[in-house]
């Protein structure tokens, strides 16, 4: 029982250290540019060790443009497209056609002569988001 408690404790507080990063726009910008996905990025990859979410928010609607930095992480960063209001997970059962709705996109990086989204990390996930490209 004394080795579940210290599992259970360290779990918790692992957990309550990560940080919630909230992209609002969908144009690219500097990585101190407060609400766009190259500072959340940077701002995951800056809290090293600590598993981070990367969440969207705001009024913007459509595509997230430009080459984004590399995650680097290896506690993980989760990104959230299901945190965008208007989308919504598939509930339909497996076999009948999605009812997802995808309002996040990750709009041709390659057409800027970078990689899009690059990871050079572990325990990443990247959900409710479409990449063209």
């Amino acid at each position: 029982m004394k080795y579940l408690w210290i599992f259970v404790t360290f779990f918790i507080f692992n957990y309550s250290k990560a940080a919630t990063y909230t992209v609002t726009t969908g144009t690219d910008g500097l990585a101190t540019d407060v609400g766009r996905m190259r500072w959340a990025i940077t701002q995951a990859n800056n809290s090293n060790g600590v598993a981070d979410v990367i969440n969207f928010g705001g009024t913007f609607t459509g595509a997230i443009q430009g080459v984004m930095p590399t995650l680097t992480d290896n506690a993980g960063v989760l990104i959230n497209g299901w945190s965008k209001a208007g989308s919504s997970p598939n509930t339909n059962p497996i076999g009948s056609p999605s009812n997802a709705v995808y309002v996040i996109q990750f709009q041709d990086p390659m057409a800027s002569g970078g990689n899009g989204l690059y990871f050079n990390s572990s325990n990443n996930t990247i959900q409710g988001c479409v990449i063209n490209g």
